[in-house]
Order: C-alpha cells, then structure tokens, then sequence
C-alpha cells in the first residue's frame, strides 16, 4: 500500500512537470508539431542519441612456409664406397599459417594462429655405397694402396707448444711428425693416411675444432709458423682391412 502511494505522489509530479512544459511552449509561440518533435526527440533511445564506435579492430593475416623433407640413407653393397646416388628424390611440404591480429587503438592487443598443412613433404632416399675398391698410386713415399680419397681437406697445422697441446695425444701416442688430429667420424683413429707432401701419417689425434672435412697436421717444432692449406688425404687400404 505504502508502495503505491509513493507511485501515485511520483506520477502527480510528472503530470504537474509536464503540463508546466506545455504553458511554457504555449508562451513561447511554438506550434503542436513543433512541440510534438521536441518531445519525441527527448524519447528517442539511448542507442539514437549516443553513438559509440569500438577502439577495437581486428586484422587477418596469412603466411605460407615450406615443411622441410627427411632423408634415409640405405646401404649399398654393390656401389663403391663413398659414393652416393638418390632414389627417391625429396619434396618440401607446405603449409599456411592464418594469423589474427587483434588492436586497441593501433596497439596490438592479442595474436593468435593456426597452421594448416597444405602439402604433406616427401621424403628422400639415398644409396650409400659401401664395397671397398682398392687402387694403388705411385707417390713420393712409393706405392701406396688405398681405399678412399678425401679431396679437398683444409688442413692445419700444430706442434706441441701450441695452446691445449702437449707431448702425448689423445691416443696415447707422441705428439710430433707423421701424426695427424683428425674429426674420428671422417676419418677412424688409428688410421693411416698418405698426404701429397707430407708423406704417411696415422690419425692418432682429435682437437675440438678439427671437425668435419678437417685435419690437423702434426710437426716436432714449428717455432709458431702455423700453416693451413688444403690437401687430399688417402685412406690405405691396412686399416680398411681389419
């Protein structure tokens, strides 16, 4: 009961306001329609009367990029070793990756992306010989037999003044001429080599920068004249043997 005399006194309010707004447009000369428009534009909605424009925006993006192909390796006993020949040739894959950007006003805000694959990469199949001919060669040091020939090896040089080095090698044996460091996955320890130059060596050393296509040529003294160039390095065929 209390509630709807609260209603009641609001609503008289309201009637008195708005019959007030009517003598005022009266003694103000404003005519029905007139008075009628400013009236509807006071009732418009919200919506109507405040505009509002998001300091969001969104922008897509979309990138392609290739999936790298796999290589397999088969042993061939019939090709010699060394030797290489592909099977089945590799093909990158390809994917794309779509990329929502969202910003607040111009500033990043979050990224997100998804990737999808476009094409699945092929893989590639090399045969690896692996049948030891034996050649000979007359050299400076006689003739030799070997198995496999290394073109191309940079070569340095060390004593054992050199930083890290000392009279002993990894292998145990003294450190001076006709002993080479060598990367033991090119070359296996304890092998003996012939170099053009340098004669018959045995690969009975490693260094932590002797890696790969590399060998490091021993010298009883070389009163810090270190060389490098490169040089071809023959495999003889006693330690293909064992």
């Amino acid at each position: 009961m209390q509630y709807m005399r609260s209603f009641e006194r609001h609503l008289a309010s309201l009637c008195i306001l708005g019959a007030i707004a009517v003598c005022l447009l009266l003694s103000a000369n404003v005519s029905a329609d007139d008075a009628s428009a400013d009236v509807s534009s006071l009732l418009r909605s919200p919506s109507d009367i405040f505009l509002t424009q998001s300091r969001f925006r969104e922008e897509q993006q979309t990138r392609a990029e290739s999936i790298p192909y796999s290589t397999r390796y088969v042993d061939d006993p019939d090709s010699e070793i060394g030797t290489e020949t592909v099977l089945h040739k590799g093909r990158y894959g390809k994917k794309e990756i779509h990329t929502t950007i969202l910003y607040y006003d111009n500033d990043e805000y979050t990224r997100s992306s998804q990737k999808h694959t476009i094409q699945e990469p092929v893989e590639e199949v090399i045969s690896r010989g692996t049948k030891i001919i034996e050649r000979t060669m007359l050299t400076d040091s006689g003739t030799i037999t070997y198995w496999k020939q290394l073109p191309q090896v940079w070569a340095t040089s060390y004593d054992s003044t050199c930083a890290g080095c000392n009279e002993t090698t990894a292998t145990g044996m003294k450190q001076g001429y006709g002993v080479i460091a060598v990367d033991p996955t090119v070359i296996p320890l304890h092998s003996r080599v012939y170099i053009p130059g340098c004669g018959i060596a045995v690969a009975g050393d490693v260094g932590g920068s002797i890696k790969g296509n590399r060998v490091d040529l021993g010298y009883d003294s070389l009163n810090g004249q270190w060389t490098a160039h490169y040089v071809d390095v023959y495999l003889l065929v006693d330690k293909a043997a064992q």
